[in-house]
This record gives C-alpha cells, sequence and structure tokens, in this order.
C-alpha cells in the first residue's frame, strides 16, 4: 500500500465512522454541519500527517474541500432519490475512495513520497494495521446498519449487540493475523459458546468470521 494513500484512507475512516456521530449525521444536512464534519476530516490529516504538514497542508485541503463537495452532492442527491439508502451511501463512498487516489497520485507525482512517509505520524505497518482494525470494527458496523435499513429486525439486532460485536471482530482480526494459517481454529469455539446475538447467531458469526478475515488479509497483501 502506497504510504500516502494510506494515511489519507486512515484519516477519512476515522473522520467519516467513529468520528462521525448520529448528532452529526443528522446536522451534516446543513452547511454549518456539513462544514463541521468536514473540519474533522481536516484535523485528522493535520494529525496524521505529522511533520510533513507544511509540504503537503495544500493537497489536503483540496481533499477536504473535495469530500465537502461530494457530501454536499449526496445531501442533494438523497433529497431527490430519497429511498436510494444503500445506493447513495455505496455510491459516496466510492467517490470519497476515488478522490483520495487522486490526491494520493497528485502528492506521488509532484513530492518526494518515499522522504515524507518517514515523517507520518505512524509507520506504514502501523497505518495497515489501524486500517484494517478500524474496517473490521466501527467501519462495518456503521455499514452493516446502513444496508440492512429495511430489516428493521436485524437492523436492532445490531445496534443493541454492537459492542459485543465489535469486539469479538476485533479479537478475531488480531487472533488471524497472529495465528496464520491456524486461524481457522480461533472460529470453532463461537459454535460451542454462547455468541453475542440471539434470532441471527448463524447470521452474525458468518458476518464477523468473514469480515474479520478479509481485513486480515488485506493488512497482509498490503505489506
Amino acid at each position: 500500500m502506497n504510504a500516502i494513500f494510506g494515511i489519507l484512507l486512515l484519516a477519512h475512516l476515522i473522520g467519516d465512522y467513529p468520528l462521525q456521530t448520529d448528532w452529526l449525521i443528522s446536522v451534516k444536512r446543513t452547511w454549518w454541519g456539513l462544514s463541521l464534519h468536514a473540519g474533522v476530516h481536516l484535523l485528522m490529516l493535520v494529525i496524521l500527517a505529522g511533520s510533513t504538514l507544511p509540504t503537503i497542508w495544500l493537497y489536503l485541503v483540496g481533499l477536504v474541500i473535495t469530500h465537502y463537495i461530494i457530501d454536499y452532492f449526496k445531501n442533494w442527491l438523497s433529497n431527490v432519490r430519497p429511498r436510494w439508502i444503500n445506493g447513495l451511501y455505496i455510491f459516496d463512498q466510492f467517490l470519497h475512495f476515488l478522490s483520495l487516489i487522486a490526491i494520493a497520485l497528485w502528492i506521488d507525482a509532484t513530492l518526494e513520497s518515499a522522504a515524507l512517509a518517514q515523517s507520518f505520524l505512524f509507520s506504514p505497518g502501523w497505518v495497515r494495521l489501524l486500517i484494517g482494525l478500524t474496517f473490521c470494527t466501527v467501519v462495518w458496523y456503521i455499514s452493516e446498519r446502513v444496508l440492512n435499513h429495511s430489516r428493521p429486525d436485524y437492523q436492532r439486532e445490531i445496534v443493541e449487540r454492537r459492542w459485543a460485536r465489535i469486539a469479538l471482530r476485533a479479537s478475531l482480526f488480531a487472533l488471524f493475523l497472529w495465528l496464520g494459517r491456524w486461524a481457522g481454529f480461533a472460529v470453532l469455539p463461537l459454535f460451542v459458546f454462547p455468541y453475542p446475538s440471539s434470532v441471527y447467531r448463524g447470521r452474525a458469526i458468518v458476518t464477523d468470521v468473514t469480515v474479520a478475515l478479509i481485513s486480515a488479509l488485506l493488512v497482509i497483501v498490503a505489506r
């Protein structure tokens, strides 16, 4: 994984998920709420940029402006097509992902990217781990909650048991990275001991194991 792209992606995931509270989502339809959300992203970029900030600040400002425009467009489109919840969510994140790639390529083409990587707040290895951990915990919780809006019974189950499942996915993610080819043994106890889900026990087990495994594999492949 490109070190610059990793930093931009990590800042995006933190800003768009754990730091985007339900309250912020509710006020993000106003200009000041959207500005506050963009400011959170800028703050995360500033922190993660470390000592490279004086060199790449202009690129970061460009990324935040792009983020603002994408979210503004999403707000407008959600008013026009209020039922496109899943499509809007996926399309919004897809556009953000493209903007991260574009800015990372721009920085890589104009600056000494290898030298910059040594001055970020986290090393590339830690960035990969934090991206994987963030994705399999909070990012997946919010994504699953949004994408299952048409299943209020399962969505309620997701919300009520979020912390137990988040903790389990984080534990599985760590075990998969640590155990390697023996990681399958970490899954077996889930089918023996009580799992933090009632009606949707089987679905929750398969989902959490799959998400944790994919996150671990992406970290390994990105090395």
